[in-house]
């Protein structure tokens, strides 16, 4: 199993995990409360200190990186830049969505950003997890009935296949704005999904 960097950040969906020896945690500013209630240490704290209180204290043995508050990226993308630099290739990102809608948005971003240049991160939210697939195929297991959403991102997507599924597609297009793809459902097998051109947002109930 490949190593994994999980971000913690300061919106909502956390779920325990346990961290394996070779993974990597970091804590993206407020995301360190919710790994301190789940018991679980960071080995970096980063980000510009703007939704932690200056108050809380961190364990000895984590890394510090402070950052000014004037910046270009998020401090999820921080997090995100600082694990591919240490060689990771698969991220969880937890705490990611159910805050502020502007930062859950550019989460989506870093999704297809990330994907581009062969990184692959699960963005977990409050009873769902989001993944974003650019110009490739998979294969998604489900429980027959849960629902799941897929969406172009980026630009519009040519040669999507949708097998599988309550509603299927072949070698269609999806449009940036037109939600075709909203609220499909996973049938007895499992749902197989590709784009031919162009990314897709695909958003799966947990």
């Amino acid at each position: 199993m490949s190593k994994i960097c999980y971000i913690a950040g300061a919106g909502k969906g956390f779920v325990p995990f346990e961290k394996g020896k070779d993974d990597l945690v970091i804590s993206a500013d407020g995301g360190y409360l919710a790994l301190r209630e789940m018991g679980i240490q960071p080995d970096v704290h980063l980000g510009d200190f703007d939704s932690l209180d200056q108050s809380v204290e961190l364990p000895e043995g984590v890394a510090i990186l402070r950052h000014p508050i004037r910046k270009d990226d998020t401090d999820t993308a921080l997090a995100l830049r600082y694990g591919m630099e240490k060689g990771y290739t698969d991220f969880v990102i937890l705490g990611g969505t159910g805050g502020r809608s502007d930062h859950t948005f550019a989460n989506y971003q870093l999704l297809l950003w990330a994907r581009k240049r062969g990184v692959r991160i699960s963005l977990v939210g409050d009873g769902e997890l989001t993944e974003c697939l650019f110009e490739e195929a998979r294969t998604f297991h489900g429980e027959c009935g849960k629902l799941f959403s897929v969406f172009a991102f980026g630009q519009d997507a040519r040669g999507v296949d949708i097998l599988g599924a309550s509603y299927e597609l072949r070698n269609g297009t999806l449009t940036t704005d037109n939600p075709l793809g909203v609220s499909n459902a996973f049938g007895d097998t499992p749902v197989h999904i590709a784009v031919r051109e162009g990314g897709l947002l695909i958003i799966r109930e947990k």
